[in-house]
């Protein structure tokens, strides 16, 4: 008996009709792409906030900077670490972490433009896919955004 294997993608659909090896080894491997591809597990670490609002020097300043975990209803218990340079600020800014966030906040001294990297590491992320399939790439736990964080003169 002679099996076809019908494979459908978009407006495209391809048949296959071959030997029995080739069958089984071409569905065992479609099985593994489609489970990892398909299984709506936690996705890497985003940064999502897309850009920092402008300051004035010499006036409070605050600006909340937050990740997530894409396809992660509970992204809030996962645990966050942030990387940053304390020196990119302007001066007068400090950062401070908590939870999911990173938050920007003090009253900036001196008018400019600073570049920033933001470098977000989820540990919670990484330990539960070291324990996955090593067949599906494991999502991302680090991400880095840089930002242009621009202080106006008053």
């Amino acid at each position: 008996m002679t099996k076809t294997l019908k494979l459908a993608f978009f407006s495209t659909v391809i048949f296959i009709t071959g030997c029995e090896s080739f069958f089984e080894s071409t569905t065992e491997a479609l099985k593994d792409i489609t489970e990892c591809a398909f299984r709506n597990e936690e996705g890497p670490v985003e940064i999502s906030t897309q850009s920092l609002s402008n300051g004035i020097a010499g006036i409070n300043y605050s600006q909340v900077i937050t990740s997530e975990i894409k396809n992660e209803p509970n992204d809030s218990q996962y645990v966050y670490e942030y990387t940053y340079v304390p020196e990119q600020l302007p001066p007068g800014l400090s950062y401070r972490a908590t939870g999911r966030s990173l938050v920007i906040e003090g009253v900036p001294q001196a008018a400019g433009m600073y570049p920033l990297l933001i470098t977000v590491y989820s540990p919670t992320l990484e330990a539960q896919h070291a324990d996955r399939n090593q067949n599906c790439h494991a999502a991302t736990s680090t991400v880095s955004k840089s930002y242009i964080l621009i202080i106006e003169t008053f």
